[in-house]
């Protein structure tokens, strides 16, 4: 806090502005206003006060009140700032003797109560007046972090480590007074006060190949080269926990697979790729904060630091978990805190890049909302997930949501999920989501791969273009995880972030990537969901209607049952309530035994279970689909071709363990099965187009598209700019050689500014001006289209090479440019009309710089463009290019 904190004293005191924040103390409880909008109320821990930096708070400079008043009554004292009322009560002993109301009369803070916790940033149509986050457990961090104790630091009296947990239980409360629709504000104070997204390397940003499997070092090596001779550019690379002695924890190579490890990381580092080892820590010494576990944990993780390994995976693990130096400090949370403090100590010139579990989802089920400090140590991903439509399902609205709600831009997923082999459609729609995602990562399971060339010659062009895609719009990503870093606007939005109130904007299935492009991923199979097996070719062994039933309390499936009956269909939504009589609800299992049949049609059907949490199949003795558990209520299908008027034997297993319980029998036949998917699109307002076959479509609306395998719906919003690069290079660093502005001509006049950020791709410099920004201005005024490109600023403006420059325009149907001037000398524009449907195996993906970009495009090129000059580029359109 700055000294000298102007105190509240008197009947009636006003306040300058820039003084600091206003305090007034009362018994055992300090309120201070740090500025109109946010209010701290503490209680006087076992040292007094605090005023240090704390793990959560790392800003204690504070503006203060633009002004204030003070009224003493005999047993409290009213504060009024900017139209809010404090009440504090004489001689307080605790937060709850101090109450807010906000100017318009609502309880913001009413006997210790409030929203406290983590802070959910929720969208501007929800109506909310506060928020409030409690600094608890509340601990204070030496300078040195989570590492040891540098050798000529003594610390007398204090705890071995440095850090002050004395007190960890006391209340300590900050209120945020924002009024509808403030959630720029909000979010602004609270990124001011616990501090700033970090914005990872650039290197996290590109394709991530991850597998737990026991590579050895040539086979490592590779693969990374099978990426590159099959088209795929690839920036990171990831040992999962066998490249260690033992598989799982400690810090001592495996020899056996990794005989010259430093040489392995050289030589992915030879080819463009970095490497990052999975780490399984287990407790050390005899606490968190011990000497002991903090120096054995920096000699372990600096080990692999100095061979030349360059980023770690914090793997929570459920085996093994590192302690928390206080209770309500997650391990999650604690252990991104560590490796984060020890890779940045140990290069602090260089980003840290770890990876951790979100704090809040456990194995892609979101549970409760993350630590309130958590923003600060990108990247993160959901845990170990089921090769299931619902995990791909699961995957899109964590990332929407941690982005928008918990400011975590930097959520990511198994693409293919963790667990089981994805059908080739399921394998493409994930890959498909990842590549317009912010993290982009393969991963499964051991006896398992997600390379893209092991599903099909298809699959593979697909997943190439893809992969291509991604790394073209680099400039875009990379422009928007800055802005996460400058205000906290998530890489993924949900519509209603940008002042959408509509009932569909929230819906966490769609999004916006970065400022301009919507994206619908498809997350269901083109079969649509399988639905329960009609009665009506359903019968037991005996051949009477319905299936055998039997059910038992425990998870033994073989064992006596205790009830039995016979079920029509399997159909079941049992909730908290026992699947039959004598049956606990938490703990049981069930079987169905009978036949399917005759059929009435021939041909492949999907069929499968619905369970919650593990079942089997057998058809025909065959075991079809199986999980022990994690099936939470979706379904889990098997592809299989069945005869026309054949009866074939079933018998269907479900295990419940605790929970809503249910179960059902499902299937697709064949005349119900479709050739493409289908998916819904919310249209926000605005003109979009779509990306795939250049028609505009005007919201709000909802649509439903059939969408091929090789498509993803894309549409682009009238006046966007959106920025590209080439595609086949890596990226060691975010200074481009050629740009492509890709601009889509809006229909009305109207200005639209966007930032190309461009910095080292992997210092900390960033957090001081050592990078470039470029702003690219869109205009348009009556016929007139003018597109500026500013002069680069920032600390590294001037050292910037020149770049080629290409502006693409994508003009609505039937319009044309008739002439066009850069800096007033005429110029050429390329005009491209093209309908052809993209996407097909044959085809192209949008964005990507080639001649079958639906619709008609005007291009003019900038080559060697000087970075320190500006451009300015002017377009007459064709009179018919106006509507409305």
């Amino acid at each position: 806090m700055k000294a000298g904190l102007p105190a509240l004293i008197g009947a009636l005191c006003v306040s300058a502005r820039g003084e600091g924040p206003a305090q007034y103390v009362s018994g055992n409880v300090r309120v201070q206003v740090l500025s109109d909008r946010l209010v701290r109320i503490e209680e006087r821990g076992p040292k007094g006060f605090e005023d240090r930096p704390t793990f959560l708070v790392q800003n204690r400079d504070w503006p203060g009140p633009k002004s204030y008043r003070i009224f003493k009554a005999t047993n409290h004292a009213r504060l009024e700032i900017g139209g809010h009322n404090i009440t504090v009560a004489s001689a307080a002993q605790k937060a709850g003797d101090v109450t807010i109301k906000t100017r318009k009369g609502d309880l913001a803070f009413r006997d210790g109560y409030a929203v406290v916790g983590p802070v959910s940033f929720a969208p501007m149509t929800v109506s909310w007046l506060s928020e409030a986050v409690a600094d608890s457990p509340r601990i204070v961090p030496p300078t040195w972090g989570a590492t040891p104790v540098p050798p000529n630091v003594r610390l007398g009296d204090a705890s071995q480590s440095g850090w002050d947990t004395s007190g960890s239980t006391t209340k300590d409360i900050y209120v945020f007074l924002a009024d509808r629709p403030s959630r720029e504000a909000l979010v602004k104070d609270y990124l001011r006060l616990t501090g700033p997204i970090e914005l990872p390397p650039l290197s996290a940003f590109g394709l991530i190949d991850s597998r737990y499997h026991p590579y050895r070092q040539q086979e490592a090596l590779d693969v990374i080269d099978r990426f590159r001779t099959s088209g795929m550019p690839l920036s990171l690379f990831v040992l999962d926990t066998d490249w260690r002695k033992g598989g799982s924890t400690g810090y001592e190579v495996e020899t056996r697979l990794f005989p010259d490890i430093a040489r392995f990381f050289q030589d992915a580092h030879d080819r463009g790729v970095r490497v990052m080892l999975n780490d399984h820590p287990a407790p050390i010494g005899p606490t968190a904060l011990s000497g002991e576990e903090l120096q054995a944990r920096w000699n372990g993780l600096t080990s692999l630091l100095e061979k030349g390994a360059d980023a770690w995976w914090y793997d929570r693990n459920w085996i093994v978990r590192l302690q928390s130096p206080v209770s309500g400090l997650a391990p999650e949370v604690w252990g991104q805190r560590l490796f984060h403090d020890v890779t940045q100590r140990f290069r602090p010139t260089k980003r840290p890049l770890v990876m951790s579990n979100v704090d809040g989802i456990d194995n892609g089920r979101m549970q409760a909302l993350p630590h309130p400090g958590f923003h600060r140590y990108p990247i993160f991903w959901t845990g170990d997930t089921r090769a299931e439509w619902k995990a791909l399902q699961d995957a899109i609205a964590n990332a929407v949501n941690s982005g928008s709600t918990s400011l975590l831009p930097f959520v990511s997923d198994d693409l293919g999920g963790h667990r089981g082999r994805p059908s080739t459609e399921l394998y493409v729609r994930f890959v498909q989501f990842g590549a317009l995602s912010p993290i982009m990562r393969l991963h499964c399971s051991s006896g398992e791969t997600r390379h893209p060339w092991d599903f099909g010659n298809d699959a593979e062009d697909i997943v190439r273009r893809y992969v291509r895609l991604r790394y073209a719009l680099m400039p875009t990503i990379y422009s928007a995880a800055r802005r996460a870093h400058d205000d906290g606007t998530p890489v993924l939005r949900l519509c209603d972030l940008s002042g959408v109130s509509d009932e569909d904007s929230g819906f966490s299935h769609q999004y916006l990537f970065g400022d301009d492009i919507l994206v619908a991923p498809v997350d269901k199979p083109k079969d649509g969901d399988p639905r329960p097996v009609p009665r009506e070719v359903l019968t037991g062994r005996d051949g009477k209607p319905g299936l055998e039933a039997a059910f038992v309390s425990g998870v033994d499936t073989d064992a006596a049952p205790q009830a039995t009956r016979r079920d029509p269909a399997v159909d079941f939504e049992w909730g908290l309530k026992p699947p039959a009589p004598g049956v606990q609800a938490d703990g049981f299992s069930a079987r169905w035994v009978g036949r399917i049949g005759p059929l009435r049609e021939g041909g492949e059907y999907v069929i499968g279970t619905v369970a919650d949490d593990g079942s089997r199949l057998y058809v025909d003795g065959r075991l079809v689909v199986a999980t022990a558990s994690g099936q939470d209520g979706s379904a889990l299908t098997k592809t299989l071709a069945l005869e026309k008027g054949k009866t074939y034997d079933i018998e269907m297993t479900v295990v419940h363990r605790k929970g809503p319980a249910k179960a059902a029998f499902v299937w697709i036949p064949p005349s119900l099965r479709r050739s493409v998917a289908r998916k819904r699109v919310w249209i926000p307002p605005g003109t979009w187009t779509d990306l795939w076959t250049g028609v505009r479509q005007t919201g709000p609306r909802s649509l439903t598209q059939d969408v091929p395998l090789a498509e993803t719906p894309m549409f682009v919003r009238d006046g966007a700019i959106v920025f590209l690069t080439d595609t086949d290079r890596g990226f060691e660093n975010a200074f481009y050689r050629k740009i492509t502005a890709d601009v889509t001509v809006p229909a009305q006049d109207g200005t639209t500014t966007r930032t190309l950020y461009e910095d080292d791709g992997d210092s900390v410099g960033y957090k001081d001006r050592a990078y470039a920004k470029t702003v690219v201005t869109l205009t348009r005024k009556g016929r007139t289209l003018i597109v500026t490109v500013a002069p680069a600023k920032g600390g590294l403006a001037r050292s910037l090479r020149p770049k080629d420059w290409l502006v693409r325009l994508r003009l609505p149907s039937g319009t044309t440019v008739l002439k066009g001037l850069a800096n007033r000398r005429p110029v050429t524009w390329s005009v491209r009309s093209s309908y052809r449907r993209a996407g097909q195996v044959d085809g192209v993906t949008p964005f990507l710089a080639t001649p079958d970009i639906p619709g008609t495009t005007a291009t003019v090129s900038l080559p060697a463009r000087d970075p320190a000059k500006a451009v300015r580029i002017e377009a007459t359109l064709s009179a018919s290019s106006r509507t409305g």
